[in-house]
């Protein structure tokens, strides 16, 4: 929600993803968006689901978030976060 001149206080990104493989270490970013800071769409190395964000509001800093569901290559996902 965008607040006059000031920051954003909440934003959703979302995309259809469907992975070949993996990243074999660290993160893959699937999408990303910079405003009053940066979040990212991403999967990590054991195809998990990652929102990743780095705000300068609050809360301020980064923070990463992983789902639990274990994703699988050669299948079509709804990602949001």
């Amino acid at each position: 929600m965008y607040q006059g001149t000031q920051h954003y206080t909440k934003v959703t990104i979302s995309a259809w993803v469907k992975f070949d493989t993996f990243p074999s270490s660290g993160y893959d970013t699937v999408v990303s968006t910079q405003r009053d800071g940066y979040s990212r769409l991403q999967v990590d190395s054991d195809g998990n689901p990652v929102f990743y964000g780095n705000f300068y509001g609050t809360p301020y800093g980064e923070h990463r978030v992983t789902g639990s569901t274990d994703l699988s290559t050669g299948v079509w996902y709804y990602l949001v976060g």
